[in-house]
């Protein structure tokens, strides 16, 4: 049975705030959980101890991935912590229906807040690169040992983007999910492949461009029961999801929430969104050093291990730089859109002219990376085919000498 959406929702959310460093590499997934919500392991304890998640509510998320009919057979394969902001990534296997999974956790360390603040700059971020060649060699790795996979991936928040980076990078990952991650600095062409499940409130993933097509999730603040999903609470795991009451009274993960794509989300969504993707458009260098210095000022605010008097002259100096900085941004996109009326004053319609020859260009170079990533699909079907082929030889082979 293929991986559903709850599926990836579960184990992202799990893996965007569960103890995930201590998940045992070649146990099985859903028989680790279980044994941890039986014997109240340390995988139980809900994110900051049930002040972002409440415990009902974690243990309900947990108990679903428990019991999915989707997750049955899957193995932890490999958990490995990226070098660059300290968040783990995790590679399931199910050998049974030829499925593998990558799941990426979101944002956990000061070093992790640094590179959150640069992805508003061009380009993938350190960690990026990194999760996008880790994945890679795992794949490449499984194909030399003759084992091929229906790849699949997904993370929450900031672990939403490195899935979405890992699967534009390589065509052997047939679907990725991000919950509620932060878009790209630049524009890309839509990938089919790439969804993104975000939250009506949410703020992070109103961030620049999105990786993929969006659906909205109806928020839950109503329900005072649950983790609050205004403001910062919006970005909770637990508000991707519906819960209710059993007979019990036991809290139970019914499955994700509604659908709002059609009514949209909250106004602020569009202004951030407007006022990101204006700064993703111009203005390089003053938007990598906004960047840097937004990753610098996250880090120190973020980071438990300076003391309060050591944080005030460090967040002093990076209040400085960062207005001049924005100011820089600012007139970047000034001077952009004032040369482009002056020359459209004038009459001339050179500029213009460009930008339709670049869009031109641009679309060919997006069908012949279409072609070339169809090409990259066949040839990896190919030797999937070549494989199960050989395997099929070999057994045929096996039984004629034994029968002779």
């Amino acid at each position: 049975m293929a991986l559903s959406e709850l599926d990836h929702a579960l184990l992202s959310a799990i893996a965007y705030a569960g103890n995930i460093d201590e998940w045992p590499e070649d146990h099985d997934l859903q028989a680790y959980i279980q044994d941890q919500l039986e014997n109240d392991g340390d995988l139980c304890i809900p994110p900051d101890d049930g002040r972002w998640i409440t415990e009902e509510e974690w243990r309900a998320m947990l108990a679903a991935a428990a019991e999915s009919e989707g997750l049955s057979g899957f193995v932890i394969v490999s958990v490995e912590t990226n070098l660059h902001d300290g968040s783990e990534m995790i590679y399931l296997e199910n050998e049974a229906s030829g499925e593998g999974c990558f799941v990426f956790e979101g944002t956990s360390t000061p070093e992790g807040w640094y590179q959150d603040g640069l992805i508003l700059a061009p380009g993938y971020t350190e960690s990026q690169q990194y999760a996008i060649d880790w994945a890679k060699g795992i794949m490449d790795a499984n194909e030399a040992a003759g084992k091929f996979f229906d790849y699949s991936g997904g993370g929450q928040s900031k672990g939403g983007s490195q899935a979405a980076a890992v699967t534009r990078e390589d065509p052997r990952i047939s679907v990725c999910y991000s919950f509620d991650g932060p878009g790209d600095d630049r524009e890309h062409p839509e990938d089919p492949r790439i969804r993104c499940i975000n939250n009506e409130n949410g703020f992070v993933s109103a961030l620049l461009f999105p990786t993929g097509k969006e659906v909205l999730l109806r928020s839950r603040s109503d329900d005072p029961r649950h983790a609050s999903a205004d403001g910062l609470g919006a970005h909770s795991p637990s508000n991707l999801f519906s819960f209710s009451y059993d007979e019990d009274g036991v809290l139970v993960c019914d499955g994700l929430a509604d659908d709002v794509t059609d009514e949209g989300g909250a106004w602020y969504r569009e202004l951030i969104r407007a006022v990101s993707q204006a700064a993703g458009r111009y203005g390089d260098r003053s938007r990598t050093l906004l960047a840097t210095e937004a990753g610098r000022l996250l880090w120190i605010v973020m980071n438990g291990g300076m003391s309060v008097w050591q944080k005030i002259p460090a967040v002093l100096g990076t209040l400085v730089t960062m207005p001049v900085a924005t100011g820089l941004l600012v007139v970047a996109i000034a001077i952009d859109g004032r040369t482009r009326r002056d020359i459209d004053d004038a009459g001339i319609d050179i500029v213009r002219q460009v930008d339709l020859a670049d869009d031109d260009i641009q679309r060919e170079i997006d069908a012949l990376r279409a072609q070339i990533s169809s090409l990259e699909q066949a040839i990896w079907d190919n030797r999937r085919m070549i494989a199960m082929n050989d395997d099929a030889i070999a057994r045929l082979s096996a039984g004629f000498d034994a029968s002779s």
